[in-house]
């Protein structure tokens, strides 16, 4: 499911989008919205379901537009309905991208860290119960090796047999890192 329709659904708490969005005459008229960014030839902006959840994150960000503030981060992280885990994934992860795992549900993408895979998917099926909606996709990059797996709705089985998957080839892109410093 794309972003925008999990918005519209009412489904996505908050949503980032620009002036090329074919409905953002729609989005400007019918919900709040927080200018992130003014550029030259397009703005971005931070639509919220409510007024009250925009006033959160303002709240949040104390008035401050830097995107690099990690208290900027962080806010719009979670007002955009990431898993805190994964938000928390984002603000440290540097360059361990050997660790990164995408996961795409429900109009929400983010990446988190393979050792807390389970806790994230977890807690988005929690968050977002609609199995009729959407499947939940996992999804590991690293240089060749790629892996994806979709995931019904609460298959706890298949979640542990991929993230057991997804920790040895970590292993392995840890042990080839670790054979090049050498």
């Amino acid at each position: 499911m794309k972003s925008e329709e999990s918005f519209l659904l009412g489904i996505k708490p908050a949503l980032i989008t620009t002036d090329h969005y074919e409905f953002i005459s729609h989005l400007k008229t019918n919900y709040p919205y927080y200018v992130l960014q003014k550029r030259e030839s397009f703005s971005d902006y931070l639509f919220f379901q409510d007024k009250e959840k925009m006033h959160s994150f303002l709240n949040q960000v104390n008035g401050t537009s830097d995107s690099q503030n990690p208290k900027h981060i962080q806010a719009l992280g979670i007002c955009l309905g990431f898993p805190p885990e994964a938000v928390h994934y984002f603000l440290i992860a540097g360059s361990r991208m050997y660790e990164r795992v995408g996961l795409h549900y429900m109009g929400i993408h983010c990446a988190g860290s393979i050792d807390k895979l389970i806790n994230n998917v977890l807690w988005l099926w929690n968050k977002y119960p609609f199995p009729e909606l959407d499947k939940l996709q996992v999804i590991y990059e690293v240089g060749s090796i790629r892996q994806e797996i979709q995931l019904d709705y609460e298959d706890r089985n298949s979640l542990q047999l991929f993230h057991r998957v997804l920790l040895n080839s970590m292993n392995l892109m840890k042990t080839y890192e670790n054979s090049l410093e050498s």
